[in-house]
């Protein structure tokens, strides 16, 4: 039996991911935790890694759990990593997020701010359509202004540069997060948003499973 732990991103909760269907195994969810607002990625992670009761499990991670995935893999054996609409390095973030990171411009604003110019469309998400709609407003409504700044900080300043061994990566054509251009190697899902665990369960599964059993 395998055992699966999910890591959520901001927007998707354990109710998003009912129509998933993944062969024998067990599902387990890593809760985010409140941090502190100097924390690092590694050391929230390190706090994460807790949670986790068996050896070597498969850890996927949606959006930014993706990057906390990454992390936490660094940290001890994982069988493998899967992501779905996340990224696997630095080099596969959009170029203005770096450039914003890199300048420290996020800093000049509150989290309150940050999170007005997400629901108008601002650059820190760049969501368009219908997932800049109820989806988006209702995530950032139920998120705390300091977390949210962190979690924004964490994504755009994040060094990772390398691959790690066992890292899959499931994206979507159309996302508007992280754009497909930038993503290394994806499992495509055609068609697929950012928040395409809403719509594309049936075929993320089939693609989940894949990779885990190879048929």
């Amino acid at each position: 039996m395998k055992h699966i732990y999910f890591i959520c991103g901001m927007g998707v909760t354990k109710q998003s991911l009912k129509h998933l269907h993944i062969n024998n195994a067990e599902t387990h969810y890593i809760d985010w935790i409140e941090c502190d607002k100097n924390e690092s990625l590694a050391d929230y992670s390190k706090r994460l890694i807790e949670q986790i009761q068996h050896p070597s499990p498969i850890i996927i991670g949606i959006s930014f759990g993706g990057i906390l995935a990454i992390e936490i893999a660094k940290l001890i054996p994982i069988e493998k990593v899967i992501l779905i609409a996340s990224v696997k390095t630095r080099g596969e973030l959009p170029g203005y997020y770096k450039l914003v990171g890199n300048l420290g411009l996020h800093k000049l604003f509150s989290g309150a701010t940050i999170k007005n110019i997400a629901i108008k469309g601002g650059k820190f998400l760049r969501v368009t359509g219908i997932e800049n709609g109820s989806i988006i407003k209702n995530m950032l409504d139920h998120t705390d202004d300091v977390f949210y700044k962190w979690i924004i900080d964490k994504i755009i300043t994040w060094k990772q540069s390398t691959i790690l061994p066992n890292v899959y990566h499931i994206h979507g054509e159309n996302d508007k997060v992280f754009p497909y251009r930038n993503i290394e190697n994806p499992i495509t899902i055609k068609n697929g948003a950012h928040f395409m665990l809403v719509n594309k369960s049936k075929t993320i599964s089939e693609k989940i499973n894949t990779v885990i059993y190879g048929k």
